[in-house]
């Protein structure tokens, strides 16, 4: 789907996985239930740099990314730099 929209609108489509690092550190640190509580909020951090249909769990601590609005490559290294900035130093 988001191919056939890229195409109508003649934009192209980013994508990406996103792996939590340390995550298995934290999880024996903190526990599996902090763990499991920090999977389903992340997100929410990310809310400033992505919209809500752009980003979903994959599976444990993996996340996939995928920008179907994207102009170009300049725009794709754009969103992926928002990305990074809700995440640090927290």
């Amino acid at each position: 789907m988001a191919l056939r929209r890229a195409r109508r609108s003649g934009n192209r489509v980013a994508g990406d996985v996103l792996d939590l690092d340390r995550f298995k550190m934290g999880m024996t640190v903190s526990g599996t239930r902090s763990a499991i509580v920090f999977c389903e909020r992340w997100p929410d951090r990310m809310s400033s740099a992505l919209r809500e249909r752009h980003l979903a769990r994959y599976g444990g601590d993996e996340f996939t990314v995928l920008c179907d609005e994207v102009v170009d490559k300049s725009h794709a290294l754009e969103i992926a730099d928002r990305m990074k900035w809700p995440c640090a130093n927290r």
